[in-house]
């Protein structure tokens, strides 16, 4: 699996090619102090967690 990192502006400009990289693996998407904001993943890897915190009780909403 492979992770990579993008700026937002980067992100913007460029969603379709970076869309193409979350199937290898998560893309953090950073602000502009380099720090993370967003993930984007894979459908099936987002699918995969999902199934996983119903076994877990992880991510429940009140």
């Amino acid at each position: 699996m492979t992770t990579r990192s993008i700026s937002n502006d980067e992100f913007e400009a460029r969603i379709a090619e970076v869309m193409r990289w979350a199937v290898n693996g998560p893309v953090f998407i950073l602000d502009q102090q380099g720090e993370p904001t967003h993930v984007l993943l894979d459908f099936g890897e987002y699918k995969r967690l999902v199934d996983g915190d119903q076994r877990t009780g992880v991510g429940e909403s009140s």
